[in-house]
């Protein structure tokens, strides 16, 4: 199965995102060939508050995806690469193994290897 990993400012069950959570959520339950994880804040569009029924900083099945809800303490370079490393093997749809922009972006100062 191909999974693809997405980063989105929010996502279910946030509401005043407007259209590019809807588009996301209609492309996630309409593909069942695809496994989608999305990484996204655990707010909705300018509010302070935590979404109702969610769990921050963690994975977790939202319909037909799996969603990391980063806190604001945790939307970091770091916890990001982490969640591409746990979600994607190399070679993943729209990866490419070491020459990607965004894992280039996401490696940690000083480290070479290819992701």
């Amino acid at each position: 199965m191909t999974r693809v990993l997405m980063f989105i400012g929010h996502y279910l069950p946030a509401r005043h995102f407007g259209g590019p959570v809807r588009s996301t959520v209609s492309m996630v339950e309409s593909l069942p060939e695809v496994e989608f994880h999305v990484f996204t804040s655990d707010t909705d569009f300018k509010s302070p508050e935590v979404l109702d029924g969610i769990q921050p900083d963690r994975w977790q099945g939202r319909g037909r995806a799996q969603v990391f809800y980063a806190s604001a303490r945790n939307r970091t370079p770091w916890v990001i690469s982490c969640s591409v490393r746990q979600v994607l093997a190399p070679g993943a749809l729209g990866l490419k193994r070491g020459s990607d922009t965004v894992l280039r972006w996401l490696r940690p100062l000083g480290q070479r290897e290819a992701i």
